[in-house]
């Protein structure tokens, strides 16, 4: 029988209480009765009955996939301490079922306690194992007492120990560890996460041999049982290993690129001018200087632990390499267009795949506009380009022999296409997609760009031991710059660039590590000239370090119209795998906790860092296709589909976007700027953070993640400056497959809340249920939710205003997913006495939801717009025609206590 992992309940002041509260809920697909709930521990512990937490049952909605049944919540306190290992749940006709049944699932709801005990020194969070000149070097950080860099230093003459085949630089061992979650290599291209509670399978044998970074740490947070929170961060030119060692959270650090050493070595030198780390004895080159930073402290949750982090990471880089905060490059601001990031988007690979065409192209844009789908910005992705040999069902083989369009798909030239897709479509802004190295197997020696570039031969090493082509990198800067100017000349004002981690994988004289960053150095020289791109396929660590962390925490001060950096934080939108998808989800999640701390945040950006998540594109037809809506639209990243022919929700992909007028004519629409999405990255909700996308009965059944609404951040309303209010809203995502699942939401899912109030109104945007959520006798009120398979939903928060006695909370646009991100502000002033008018300001019309509930007060609308009242619910429909470019909408409500 699985274990259950009992979590402490909260009592009136957040501290841990005597007794475990064991919350568990009850499903029967077929509605059959519950005579008694029991649970049961090991070794003689306690037992007992559970009571049922609430009378009512919640039904499995109708779009659960035919799922059929019910949920009943049943709780007890349990005697502290206790290790609960079997629910067992009995039917009045005396069928027994446990908590391992197939047929009911039984859930714990409660998450982690609030944290209590905050460590005093580094000796509370790690001991040093080996070797003696590891030392812990403080520095300063608000969200941790204990933080600073792990500084090791070794004698080159002393052989160093092993493992993996690479050099131990230093062991630590986490002390008093709960949980943990990490990021680490996965193949050249990715990272995804792992932790205590579920692991990636090892690979082919083969695999291991070929490529030596598979399992190395690039990030990890971990909980202490005492409840506070550690990050620790290898700083380059190192990664981190688990020892592996039973029952211990012990970490070696070891050399963290490349294929063997000598890339490690040239890696320190050429690309962080770190010379002073690499040593000479006995005729072999050793690193011999290591940093990995360590903060530790109490919070709701870990994010502003990182975020500080991070920012001293990226001083100790630049204090290093001398390198003052003016001196940094600032990206040339682009004035001709808005960011194409900010628009909604067709990417053309899923549904047209390398058979791209521009007429295929043409022909599913009519498709779009006669369904009155928006399209406002287009990605052509991989097979527009002229490559040899000619396209087969995979083009790992083929090489790209001009920088021009293939001549067949694209008759008129891209250009050409690119204006027309511009003039008759209306698509703001067209991006085209090809490989750092040109294309998947480099430059065909036999075309047009080889008579003009210098190329180097990788030898028959890599891929899979097959030459490779590439432009040297003496010439690679003239090669992006003249390929730049070729794709800026076209119209093209963006590029996504694949396959940028591919030098990790090569091993070759005439190739070295340091090739990298002539051709990161070129791509970036063409996105500081007004050709913005998306990294993509660049999980090397070399790559964000140096390029994004380094190269692009940029101070602020910079032209406000500068783009922000897309980073792909995973591998691709698979639509015909469909174990992918909930894996998919939960790798964005954590790995966007990493990437987006990569630059610090910025108030030209909502207070958003400038390096913005990408989680790739998705279908809105599809089995899981609520699923990835929902998570793009929180993931602070763009939101872009890639729907197969002819085949849309236009519903689904409606609840995404608004409409405004293109012109005097009324039926004439555009999708404006883009999506209502949130602008700051979304996160996983703590009591998510470190399962699995599988794993929710330890803290959760449902994976949560959390981001920001309204207009940003926390808004003052009324005369009292201390007066704050925030908006915030949930995913929920079930990721177990062919079951049911279900769970609670609170505003403890989006400790963002705590800063705006104590009284919220919840609303589910699917489900359409609304719910008030106040504190009693100190703890949240919480929001159940029940899900389908593959099944997800929004619970958005929006804090009560109370206006003379009446308390009104406003949802932005109620019929679009995030349409809280709609607020631009919230006032209210007294017009005479007992009479207060709350006005809300808004980016775009549309229909904007209140809960309203009067208490007794007169509350009316404008009666310049329709209103429909229904319950406690009020609906002003604001006219498309209101809308003004760069001025804002306003609505009142007038609110009267006479």
């Amino acid at each position: 029988m699985p274990s259950l992992a009992v979590y402490p309940a909260f009592d009136s002041t957040h501290h841990v209480a005597a007794s475990l509260e064991l919350r568990v809920a009850v499903y029967s697909k077929d509605n059959k009765a519950v005579a008694s709930v029991s649970y049961h521990s090991a070794d003689n512990g306690p037992s007992g009955l559970l009571s049922p937490a609430d009378s009512n049952l919640f039904a499995i909605p109708e779009s659960a996939g035919g799922k059929q049944g019910s949920y009943r919540l049943y709780s007890a306190l349990v005697p502290a301490p206790a290790h609960v290992t079997e629910i067992r749940c009995t039917t009045v006709d005396g069928e027994t079922i446990s908590l391992s049944s197939s047929l009911n699932g039984i859930h714990i709801l409660k998450g982690l306690a609030p944290s209590t005990a905050a460590p005093a020194s580094i000796s509370d969070v790690l001991s040093i194992e080996t070797p003696n000149s590891l030392s812990f070097v403080p520095t300063h950080s608000d969200a941790a007492p204990v933080a600073g860099f792990l500084d090791v230093s070794l004698d080159p003459s002393v052989p160093a120990a092993k493992f993996n085949n690479k050099d131990i630089l230093g062991t630590f061992t986490l002390l008093n560890t709960e949980a943990h979650v990490a990021v680490q290599r996965d193949q050249i291209h990715w990272v995804v996460p792992s932790s205590n509670n579920f692991s990636i399978p090892d690979p082919p044998e083969e695999y291991q041999k070929a490529w030596t970074g598979r399992g190395t740490i690039q990030f990890l947070i971990a909980k202490s049982t005492a409840g506070a929170y550690t990050v620790v961060v290898p700083v380059t030119p190192v990664a981190l290993h688990w020892t592996g060692e039973a029952g211990k959270s012990s970490l070696v650090i070891v050399p963290g690129y490349g294929q063997d050493g000598q890339n490690v070595l040239d890696t320190a030198k050429e690309a962080f001018g770190l010379s002073d780390h690499v040593a000479t004895a006995d005729g072999h080159a050793r690193l011999t200087k290591a940093t990995v930073y360590v903060a530790s402290g109490v919070a709701a949750e870990p994010y502003e632990i990182v975020k500080q982090g991070m920012l001293a990471i990226r001083n100790r880089m630049h204090k290093s390499l001398g390198i003052e905060e003016t001196q940094l490059p600032v990206t040339a601001p682009r004035t001709n267009v808005k960011p194409f990031y900010d628009y909604f988007s067709w990417c053309t690979w899923n549904s047209c795949y390398s058979t791209v065409s521009a007429q295929k192209i043409l022909d599913e844009l009519e498709v779009y506009k006669n369904l009155g789908i928006k399209i406002s910005s287009l990605l052509i992705d991989d097979g527009w380009q002229s490559i040899e040999p000619e396209y087969q069902d995979v083009n790992w083989s083929s090489r790209l022999s001009s920088v021009e369009a293939h001549k067949a798909k694209f008759p008129n030239g891209l250009g050409a296409l690119v204006r027309e897709v511009k003039e008759k479509y209306g698509v703001k802004t067209v991006g085209v997609w090809h490989t750092l190295n040109g294309y998947w197997r480099g430059i065909d020696p036999n075309g047009t760009i080889a008579q003009k570039y210098k190329l180097t031969s990788t030898g028959a090493k890599w891929p899979a031991a097959v030459d490779m082509h590439l432009v040297s990198k003496e010439d690679v800067g003239r090669f992006y710059k003249d390929f730049n100017a070729y794709l800026t000349e076209q119209g093209v004002d963006y590029v996504k660039i694949d396959n940028q981690s591919f030098f990790d994988g090569i091993v070759h004289d005439s190739v070295s590590a340091g090739d990298w960053k002539a051709y990161q150095d070129a791509v970036m020289a063409g996105d500081a000239a007004n050709l913005p791109m998306i990294w993509c396929m660049a999980h090397c660590p070399n790559l964000f370090w140096y390029a994004v962390h380094l190269r692009r925490g940029l101070p602020a001060g910079h032209a406000p119209t500068a783009h922000r950096f897309l980073y792909r934080t995973s591998d691709d939108f698979y639509p015909d795998n469909p174990a992918s998808h909930t894996w998919h989800v939960f790798v964005n999640a954590i790995n966007s906790i990493f990437f987006a701390s990569l630059s610090m945040p910025d108030d030209h950006f909502d207070g958003a860092g400038r390096v913005m998540p990408d989680w790739d594109m998705f279908q809105s037809v599809h089995e899981f296709s609520r699923f990835h809506t929902v998570s793009r639209v929180l993931s602070g990243g763009p939101v872009y589909i890639s729907d197969f022919a002819g085949s849309h929700d236009v519903d689904l992909l409606r609840s995404l976007y608004v409409l405004v007028p293109a012109s005097e004519d009324p039926t004439d629409l555009v999708a404006l700027t883009g999506p209502l999405r949130s602008n700051v990255p979304g996160r996983p909700s703590p009591r998510s953070l470190f399962t699995g996308p599988t794993d929710g009965a330890s803290t959760s059944s449902l994976f949560k993640i959390y981001s920001v609404g309204g207009p940003g951040g926390a808004v003052p309303v009324g005369t009292e400056p201390t007066t704050v209010y925030t908006w915030a809203s949930v995913g929920l995502f079930n990721c177990r497959v062919g079951t049911p699942g279900l769970d609670v939401v609170s505003p403890l899912d989006a400790p963002v809340l705590e800063r705006g109030g104590d009284k919220y109104v919840a609303r589910t945007f699917f489900g359409k249920q609304v719910q008030r959520v106040g504190k009693a006798n100190g703890e949240w009120e919480e929001v159940v939710v029940a899900l389908g398979s593959a099944e997800a939903e929004i619970v958005t928060f929006a804090p009560v205003v109370e206006v003379e006695g009446a308390e009104i909370a406003c949802f932005g646009l109620e019929d679009k997913m995030h349409g809280t991100r709609a607020i631009a502000g919230v006032s209210m002033w007294a017009t005479t006495p007992g009479i207060t008018n709350l006005v809300v300001e808004l980016t775009v019309p549309g229909n904007v939801g209140f809960y309203v509930k009067a208490n007794g007060a007169k509350v009316s609308a404008d009666e310049e717009y329709v209103v429909v009242s229904r319950d406690e619910w009020v609906s002003v429909e604001v006219p498309a025609s209101k809308y003004k470019d760069g001025e804002t909408i306003q609505v009142t409500l007038s609110v009267s206590s006479l």
